[in-house]
């Protein structure tokens, strides 16, 4: 899990606030600084504002914003999105409009964040608790998924053994498994807005993505165009929330 750190103005969006940017988008924008303060503080790195940089003007974002439609569109977590935006990601959830899948690796990397003795630690604690308690109540919108496929019922085994050095994989860490997830998503998908809030409402889905990665790894939202997937930050989850909950 990584969040971007010394590239605060590439991709979506840059760091600083911009007038034109929702409340919303603000205070994802504050949601990623303050994620950025924990693991700088569990990690005894420098925090980013501490990072020294040329002053440029900030530019304006040419990426479009995708189209995800709710109930249509499947949403892929990253770590970093659940850690600094739990209370927007329960909100999806309990929406009962969206299908969030959460990547066992995202599990794994939570429960290692559980014994850090810093706010993060607390935060990822909150997290797995916050999952625990759903898996089942909300098992229509949230789902857990294995790197085969399968979705767990309970977090009670939750363990994957993880194997890197395998040379005929492209997988090579934890990011990696977690786009693998999102990538089987985007092979075995099916609509599943009948199962969900909202499916008889008149939508547009000519032109909406099937899957999208939610992560605020700039690198790993790379990784994921690079293999044809559609990847977002905090702007569209801004969207996600303002248009489907």
């Amino acid at each position: 899990m990584d969040i971007d750190v010394d590239d605060a103005e590439a991709d979506e969006s840059s760091e600083g606030e911009d007038e034109e940017d929702s409340e919303e988008v603000k205070a994802l924008k504050a949601r990623r600084r303050y994620l950025r303060s924990l693991l700088a503080s569990a990690q005894r790195l420098p925090p980013s504002s501490s990072i020294p940089r040329s002053k440029r003007h900030p530019r304006r974002s040419t990426a479009p914003t995708l189209n995800v439609v709710p109930g249509y569109s499947i949403l892929v977590l990253d770590t970093n999105i659940i850690l600094s935006s739990l209370s927007i990601v329960a909100s999806i959830i309990e929406s009962l409009r969206w299908t969030v899948v959460i990547p066992v690796p995202v599990i794994m990397e939570l429960d290692g964040l559980c014994s850090n003795t810093s706010q993060l630690g607390e935060t990822a604690q909150e997290a797995i608790a916050y999952i625990t308690s759903h898996i089942r109540s909300h098992a229509t919108s949230l789902k857990v998924q294995t790197s085969k496929g399968n979705y767990l019922m309970t977090l009670s085994v939750r363990i994957e053994q993880v194997e890197f050095s395998d040379e005929a994989s492209w997988d090579r860490c934890m990011d990696d498994l977690i786009l693998k997830a999102a990538i089987w998503q985007d092979e075995h998908w099916v609509d599943r807005s009948a199962l969900l809030k909202g499916s008889a409402a008149v939508r547009d889905t000519s032109s909406a993505v099937k899957v999208v990665l939610l992560s605020l790894d700039r690198n790993l939202r790379l990784k994921a165009r690079a293999r044809q997937l559609s990847a977002a930050g905090e702007k569209d989850l801004a969207a996600i929330l303002a248009c489907g909950t």
